[in-house]
């Protein structure tokens, strides 16, 4: 298991770093948090229904707009 705190929690609006190629970014919401060779990956909902695996450098936190 990780030894830091995770950066992320489940609920969280979260929008990945943009990949060479990609198009605009977008958020998702993390949907789960696991540990995974000593680093934390998270799985990502999409509004379209897609679920995307990342890890926590991968991933720009949104904050929330009340």
């Amino acid at each position: 298991m990780s030894t830091k705190e995770p950066q992320f929690a489940i609920g969280d609006t979260v929008c990945p770093r943009l990949r060479a190629g990609s198009g605009l970014p977008e958020t998702g919401t993390v949907a789960e948090r696991y540990d995974f060779a000593d680093q934390y990956r998270y799985v990502v909902s999409f509004e379209d229904g897609r679920e995307e695996v990342f890890f926590e450098k991968e991933l720009f936190s949104i904050p929330r707009v009340e």
